[in-house]
């Protein structure tokens, strides 16, 4: 297993202060430390990036990275506990989990 150092990640978030609650953000902070524990764990990847965005009526974390990603069938399964609570966690806050296989490369600016 190769952790991906901090020189191999980036981080793109809006300039303005965003208007969240304590329990959002705590919320918001334990998916994205479940997925980066997923990227170090299991993705074998050297690179992750990771953004926050907002419109008038969603605040959007994205995590990506150029590992070899989660088959198809570990997302659903029942011993998937990270997942399974970074999906509760987004169902508390109104939003969902989703996972896309398709962008694998991270693009460095």
């Amino acid at each position: 297993m190769q952790a991906v150092r901090a020189s191999d990640a980036s981080w793109t978030c809006p300039p303005e202060t965003l208007s969240i609650g304590p329990d959002q953000a705590t919320a918001l902070f334990r998916v994205l430390q479940e997925a980066l524990t997923n990227v170090t764990r299991h993705a074998n990847a050297t690179q992750v990036e990771v953004s926050l965005s907002s419109t008038q009526a969603d605040l959007v974390m994205e995590v990506h990275d150029n590992g070899s990603g989660i088959p198809d069938e570990a997302i659903n399964r029942a011993d998937s506990l990270g997942i399974i609570g970074m999906r509760e966690r987004a169902l508390l806050l109104g939003g969902e989990l989703r996972g896309d296989r398709r962008r694998r490369k991270v693009a460095r600016q």
